[in-house]
């Protein structure tokens, strides 16, 4: 939960870049690009053709750079540039609050 009430902070002053949020996750980075791709697969999303497929591939290429030794996730420059909406990513920060409690629990 303080991931997301640094997030909430970030998002307070405007938009954010995903480099920027990146920096703010520091090591737990990893944990937060494994859990997106796994809920993905989870989700009805998961019958759509290929996509599971893609999602296990993603979760691989994490998995690889953790055994590597990295100690934040790379992602390529143009991932890092795209800037997202402060009030939108705020709002999800907040939405995302009451389950981060349950699974803190």
């Amino acid at each position: 939960r303080n991931i997301l009430h640094r997030i909430r902070l970030m998002a307070a002053g405007g938009p954010v870049s995903v480099g920027e949020l990146m920096e703010e996750f520091g090591d737990a980075s990893f944990a937060t690009a494994l859990l997106v791709p796994a809920l993905i697969v989870v989700s009805p999303l998961s019958g759509i053709f290929f996509l599971p497929t893609a999602m296990g591939l993603t979760m691989a290429l994490i998995a690889a750079q953790m055994l590597f030794g990295r100690h934040t996730l790379w992602l390529p420059p143009v991932v890092l540039r795209r800037v997202l909406n402060g009030p939108r990513l705020q709002r999800a920060a907040i939405w995302l609050d009451r389950p981060a409690a349950w699974l803190d629990r």
